[in-house]
């Protein structure tokens, strides 16, 4: 693999109170999503051993340093962690937490890695999916995905994503001409992934 990008599950598990504007009243929402939503490092671990050139992970800010340690132990070069800046943050808990209004990306790379921009910002402002062109309940900016495949992958370069979710990645390899690896637990989200690929003119091999 030249470029690994993952979106593992994280911070998904969580009590809100929801407030009904109109009638004035407020409810507790609990979203447990038990085991599925617990940090684990192993699938970085092996990760890390099938690429040659970049790995990318979103995470939760306190889990920065765990992956950190994890590619410096593994002979990588931890260059620095992303900001994803989100312009209009849902407002979860917005009375007693501050808005998370942005999501941190660690980045890593085996040394001579290929890198294809000279002045590329570790501050990302992108909007998140909203309505009908958010189908994943983390999904990510289209946007977003393109500018890290562009930086980090050449044509025909080979991407893999472990977490595919929506499918987002699989959409920007397709639109950019880079074959595509994707793994997905749901059913669902498979087969709205591959709806979302037959959009988009066959370019390059995309396995699922």
């Amino acid at each position: 693999m030249d470029l690994i990008i993952a979106d593992p599950p994280y911070g998904i598990s969580r009590e809100l109170n929801c407030k009904n504007q109109k009638l004035g009243t407020t409810a507790k929402l609990n979203f447990d999503f038990g085991e599925w939503d617990k940090f684990d490092k192993k699938w970085f671990e092996i990760a890390i051993k099938k690429t040659k050139g970049w790995i990318v992970t979103f995470c939760a800010k306190k889990d920065i340093g765990v992956y950190w340690d994890i590619l410096e132990k593994n002979g990588f070069v931890a260059i620095d962690s992303i900001a994803w800046i989100k312009p209009d943050p849902l407002p979860l808990n917005a009375k007693s937490r501050f808005l998370n209004a942005w999501e941190s990306i660690v980045v890593g790379k085996k040394s001579g890695a290929y890198w294809g921009s000279k002045y590329f910002p570790n501050i990302l402002k992108f909007q998140a999916p909203k309505g009908r062109d958010r189908i994943h309940p983390t999904q990510k900016p289209l946007g977003l995905i393109e500018k890290l495949i562009e930086l980090m992958t050449k044509k025909n370069d080979i991407v893999l994503d472990p977490f595919m979710g929506s499918g987002t990645t699989a959409v920007a390899c397709k639109q950019l001409g880079r074959h595509f690896i994707g793994f997905e637990i749901s059913k669902e989200f498979y087969e709205l992934t591959k709806k979302r690929l037959n959009g988009i003119s066959e370019r390059l091999e995309i396995q699922l």
